[in-house]
């Protein structure tokens, strides 16, 4: 081995040239330039690039904000909702595909116009995307929801907002009600239409779910009606999961997370948002009608949970409970008349349980008015423009729901199928009689047509369902 070389001796002879001196190749004023151009890159590309040169075309279900959605919209801003909430749906979101929440993702060509700029994308998911969201929800729920987000959504973190003015609430609520486009549209009427149909048929002599119809004559219009907007499948269908404590507690559980903002945290129906809604959130707490009511059977109560109800405060559920929980709330649901909700801790038990018989006249009845297996009524239509909303058509066809409730406001007092006189009166019947109606009175129970003119006003008063009842129950919810 060669020897340590003495640190006194040179490296190399002195007669050589010595090496230019080093000189640090990224040093701070290099490093601090280059960061400086990455960033100014960065932002030309990302920024500057698609502002000057990104113009899409509106695409085919693109609106302009309207005067009132756009004073929303600044409402909106000036709040903040933006930092919680999205507007825009990626592909990548679990909601895409799930057709009763949201049928489509956003398009570049969705916010034409000056009136949606900034586009407001949001950067953190806390609430949920916003950008379908228009005619998801009845008026009067986002009243409610913005009055007290606990209200419509109990486990909400969203703030309160009752310092907002009538006119602001207005406004916003148009916001929120243009998010979607033509979809959107589409859906907004539906959900009026619906109103103005659930209400009306409530008016009815009967209309208001009976507990058990008339015997030997039919459900009531009431119930008629809720049935139509259901699959017909699950009008009598049976709950699958076992009557046990452990199913029981889930849905008890289930119930008070997600329910008593509108039913009442004893099943009464007489939540806090009751004050703003129209028609009013149903009760639960009477046991024949859990026993013989012709639209309560577990299917019925499964499917309003999982689709919603168009026009009323129940949304639906879908996307946030799985198919066995759905089940297990709907068995809880049949132990409250006997006083599961009493105690808070109590565990239910399942001789508590009140099993759903429907009485003898309801299901002759059924099978006459709509038979099983009949392709007449879709619950869900997958080329209805709006997509999410339970009873819904395509655009410019007849749609069953509108068009047996308004035959039943037109025949206050019959059961069609069953009432003397009218037992041939069949949902066939009465699609035949819609269809040869548009010869005289074009647009009657057309999906996409507004069907308020053709409600008797015998039967509904404007004045009681929203947008018209904003100013009261906001003055009437002010402390």
């Amino acid at each position: 081995m060669p020897e340590p070389m003495d640190p006194g001796v040179p490296r190399h002879p002195k007669t050589w040239r010595r090496p230019p001196k080093k000189l640090m190749q990224m040093g701070p004023g290099i490093v601090s330039l280059g960061a400086l151009a990455v960033f100014f890159l960065v932002v030309g590309f990302v920024v500057v690039l698609p502002l000057t040169t990104f113009e899409p075309s509106a695409n085919a279900n693109a609106t302009e904000l309207s005067e009132a959605a756009w004073r929303g919209k600044q409402v909106f801003q000036k709040n903040g909702c933006f930092l919680c909430h999205s507007n825009f749906s990626r592909p990548q979101d679990y909601e895409v595909g799930q057709y009763y929440v949201y049928n489509r993702i956003s398009e570049a060509g969705d916010w034409p116009g000056v009136k949606w700029t900034p586009n407001l994308f949001g950067t953190v998911r806390t609430g949920p995307d916003l950008s379908q969201e228009g005619g998801l929800h009845p008026d009067d729920w986002h009243y409610a929801h913005f009055w007290n987000p606990r209200y419509a959504n109990p486990p909400s973190l969203m703030p309160q907002f009752k310092f907002l003015s009538e006119a602001e609430v207005a406004d916003l609520t148009a916001f929120m009600q243009e998010l979607g486009g033509k979809a959107a549209a589409a859906r907004r009427l539906h959900q009026q239409n619906m109103k103005a149909l659930n209400v009306a048929v409530n008016n009815l002599p009967g209309g208001n779910r009976g507990p058990a119809g008339v015997p030997g004559n039919g459900p009531t219009p009431g119930a008629i009606h809720n049935l139509m907007t259901m699959e017909r499948g699950y009008w009598f269908h049976e709950n699958p999961l076992p009557v046990n404590e452990q199913n029981l507690l889930r849905g008890k559980v289930l119930y008070l997370q997600m329910c008593t903002g509108c039913h009442g945290p004893q099943g009464d129906g007489k939540g806090p948002a009751r004050s703003f809604a129209n028609p009013q959130p149903p009760g639960f707490n009477v046991a024949n009608d859990q026993m013989h009511g012709s639209d309560t059977s577990p299917g019925a109560y499964y499917w309003r949970i999982l689709r919603g109800v168009p026009g009323a405060l129940m949304e639906n559920f879908g996307n946030r409970l799985t198919v066995e929980d759905t089940w297990r709330l709907t068995l809880f649901i049949k132990t409250i008349p006997n006083g599961t909700l009493k105690e808070v801790g109590s565990v239910p038990k399942p001789e508590q349980y009140i099993t759903w018989q429907g009485y003898g006249a309801l299901f002759p009845w059924a099978e006459k008015f709509y038979p099983l297996g009949s392709a007449t009524l879709k619950a869900y239509d997958s080329e209805a423009v709006g997509g999410p909303v339970a009873a819904m058509v395509k655009e410019g066809r007849i749609n069953p729901t509108y068009a047996v409730a308004l035959w039943m406001l037109e025949h206050p007092g019959v059961i069609p199928a069953s009432s003397q006189g009218y037992e041939n009166v069949t949902l066939d019947v009465i699609m035949q009689q819609a269809t040869e109606r548009q010869k005289t009175t074009p647009g009657w129970a057309v999906q996409g047509v507004d069907q308020t003119p053709f409600i008797p006003r015998k039967w509904l008063d404007p004045s009681t369902i929203s947008p018209a009842t904003l100013p009261q129950v906001w003055k009437e919810a002010k402390p």
